[in-house]
């Protein structure tokens, strides 16, 4: 799974592909573009219990460092906004750009 990323000319990208092991193929995911997350680069992207990838953080436009966790379901390939800041007031990490990150299933 894929999610965003920048272009050479630093436009940020939104877009969802799937690589097939067998066939060593890329096929970009028709979602709805409404329901996917904002376009940006240098987030984590992680796959939990192989069914979701889960995002984090990254940069939309120049500086806007994000905030948000969002979740693909490969199933229904479709996205869910899970944590917004704007929303919520718990204690979370700081709004992060290329953060590290892990998955256990």
């Amino acid at each position: 799974m894929l999610f965003g990323g920048v272009t050479e000319y630093n436009e940020k990208l939104n877009d969802t592909w799937k690589f097939n092991t067998e066939s060593g193929e890329w096929t970009e995911v028709g979602i709805q573009q409404i329901d996917a997350p904002l376009a940006r680069c240098g987030h984590s992207a992680n796959v939990y219990n192989n069914r979701f990838m889960l995002i984090f953080g990254g940069t939309y436009k120049s500086k806007h460092e994000m905030n948000d966790i969002h979740a693909f379901d490969l199933n229904s390939n479709s996205w869910v906004l899970l944590y917004n800041n704007v929303v919520h007031e718990l204690e979370r990490p700081p709004q992060e750009y290329k953060p590290g990150s892990t998955s256990r299933s």
